[in-house]
């Protein structure tokens, strides 16, 4: 009985109290690819507590039962004893249910977004073959009256510039441009978004995942930023560049473009190993909790049979 309780809490603590603290924290601005790291570690330990409390609920039902009572050796009516809460099976059946719901619904909405993005992205290749003209620094010029320079992710990653841009912006200030937007390239941070609009979706009604999605919007950003070996000279850039990229495309000026001003010109402390083992340490043992909460109470069960044979 214990163990959906301490879920349920480890769960209400990941959705409210842990977002809280990540968002005051300063150092995920200091080292955003870290700081990316820690929502989503964040966002998946409240997914895995939320999959093992319905778990831990169902675990009564028999075909759950046999499989836990197989895997740890030892008989079904033990595991029924361990795991059955005072609502009954019935409770039980509700969390099976809601569980394989939830499953669908994470698969449903991982196909449609990636089907839905695939269309984008070829729609917008369509428009580049017609209307853009290849430069030979390695990128697409569209006519354009608006200074914009954005990337389409994929196989064939591509970054586009409006022709406005290249009137706005000096040569140097458009290779540390062209530097953030291969930055997501090679990063792949739309596939990191992606799975933020995903959880956002599933899980509507928290607000964790739909600050996690904007935070994760912002770090990645901050972490092309860091691309560029002018740190001002990109920050003027941004500022011109004020203005966002068509979907699903990932734009140098568009997303907390004032936080990120202020980042470049400002001074950050450094960033250790130390701190980065820290976060990573950390991300680990959330991933870890939900799991080990789970099965407490077969490490029980095994202990107290150890104890009665030595007894």
């Amino acid at each position: 009985m214990l163990a959906p309780i301490a879920l349920l809490l480890f769960a209400v603590a990941m959705a409210t109290v842990a977002p809280r603290m990540l968002v005051r924290a300063g150092w995920v601005k200091r080292a955003p690819g870290w700081g990316v790291l820690a929502w989503q570690g964040l966002s998946a330990s409240l997914v895995v507590a939320v999959f093992m409390l319905c778990l831990v609920l169902a675990a009564p039902l028999s075909p759950l039962a046999d499989a836990l009572a197989h895997m740890w050796a030892t008989s079904i009516p033990e595991v029924v004893e361990h795991y059955l809460t005072p609502a009954g099976p019935e409770l039980a059946a509700i969390a099976l249910f809601g569980m394989a719901g939830l499953v669908l619904r994470l698969c449903w909405l991982t196909a449609t977004t990636a089907r839905n993005t695939i269309r984008a992205r070829r729609a917008q290749v369509s428009v580049l073959a017609l209307l853009g003209e290849e430069h030979p620094r390695g990128f697409v010029v569209i006519e354009h009256s608006t200074p914009l320079v954005y990337c389409l992710p994929g196989l064939r990653g591509r970054i586009v510039v409006t022709s406005a841009t290249l009137e706005v912006l000096t040569d140097q200030e458009l290779d540390l441009v062209l530097a953030h937007e291969r930055s997501h390239l090679r990063s792949r941070h739309d596939i990191a978004l992606a799975v933020a609009q995903v959880l956002r979706r599933a899980f509507g009604p928290l607000r964790v995942f739909r600050t996690a999605q904007e935070e994760i919007a912002m770090l990645i950003e901050m972490q092309a930023d860091d691309a560029a070996r002018d740190p001002r000279g990109l920050a003027r850039a941004l500022v011109t560049l004020g203005c966002g990229a068509p979907q699903p495309g990932l734009a140098a000026g568009d997303v907390a473009a004032v936080a990120r001003v202020q980042r470049l010109t400002g001074h950050h402390g450094g960033w250790s190993r130390r701190m980065s083992t820290a976060v990573l340490v950390g991300t680990v043992v959330l991933l870890a909790a939900p799991l080990v909460l789970a099965i407490m109470p077969m490490i029980e069960m095994v202990v107290t049979g150890c104890e009665t044979m030595l007894a």
